[in-house]
């Protein structure tokens, strides 16, 4: 079955319900009962499954040990919570007067902020150098935009996401009649091995003797870019890192989620789980020694993982 849109919600329901009335029926055939609603389970029964009676799945505890399981993964789930809590106060504090906070109206303000920082980090000219910026999983491209129009910078957003169908809005098309600038370019596919796996040039020396790598369709545009950037970039983080390394790109990365859950093999060198933000900095960190931190001046996550 064909994966929907990350964004197509729709699609993504209707195939969750159909992989769920397939297991239903397996359990079924085999003669073993409901399966625990896992959204019952991980909280207030009132609260947790929004399908309330007419859910699928058993809304009770067969045994006291199913119990005892249940409530330790709740317990787990509250102390990964304070702790991610308690590590934002590792961040650097910034004043009220510079503050800028997150809501939703400040995405903009976020992205001009980190577009200014990496103009003072790299400077204007090694940014504009090749392909430009790649900015990755930037969502309306407002890092892209600041980038392109407001400091002439070549970028490009790369995100599978297409919004009125790949148009820019009414304001900023206006805004680029009037300056005579061309804007960002957008490219519409994730950012993975798959389409930017690096060439074989670029490729460590131990892999020569390997068959070389089939080759991906934008790989050559990693090659050639500036810098890969990332403001937030969820799922892409660690992307970012592992391909602009593996390509001897620069990089400037501020993580947000960690998704413990759906990347759970990541571990510290000590064998530790990463599930809370700074465990994932510090995971990431360890991948090269090259690689610095630097705060950004808005309230949050505001922690860039970069290499110079």
């Amino acid at each position: 079955m064909d994966k929907p849109s990350s964004r197509d919600l729709a699609a993504h329901h209707r195939i969750r319900d159909s992989v769920n009335r397939e297991a239903r029926q397996e359990l079924a055939a085999r003669g073993r009962g409901l399966a625990l609603c896992k959204f019952w389970s991980s909280g207030a029964p009132s609260e947790s499954c929004r399908e309330g009676d007419l859910c699928s799945f058993r809304h009770f505890y067969e045994s006291a040990e199913e119990e005892a399981r249940a409530a330790a993964k709740r317990a787990a789930k509250q102390c990964s919570r304070e702790i991610s809590k308690q590590e934002l106060v590792a961040y650097e504090e910034v004043g009220e007067d510079q503050a800028i906070h997150g809501d939703k109206q400040s995405k903009k303000l976020r992205a001009a902020c980190f577009a200014l920082w990496l103009i003072q980090q790299y400077g204007r000219e090694a940014l504009s150098a090749g392909a430009g910026v790649l900015d990755v999983a930037g969502g309306q491209g407002d890092l892209s935009w600041s980038l392109s129009v407001d400091f002439g910078i070549p970028c490009t957003l790369v995100d599978p996401g297409l919004r009125r169908g790949g148009q820019l809005k009414s304001w900023q098309r206006r805004a680029l009649r009037k300056s005579g600038n061309a804007g960002f370019a957008h490219l519409p596919v994730e950012f993975s091995e798959k389409y930017f796996g690096p060439t074989a040039d670029a490729l460590p020396a131990e892999a020569a003797e390997l068959p070389p790598p089939p080759p991906s369709p934008h790989a050559e545009l990693l090659r050639t870019a500036s810098i890969v950037v990332g403001l937030h970039p969820d799922e892409a983080t660690e992307f970012i890192v592992d391909l602009a390394l593996a390509c001897s790109r620069r990089f400037a990365v501020v993580p947000c989620c960690v998704f413990a859950s759906k990347f759970s093999d990541r571990q510290l060198s000590s064998g530790v789980p990463v599930r809370t933000l700074n465990q994932f900095c510090s995971y990431l960190q360890a991948k090269d020694d090259r690689i610095q931190t630097a705060f950004l001046g808005f309230e949050g996550r505001n922690k860039v993982l970069h290499m110079p």
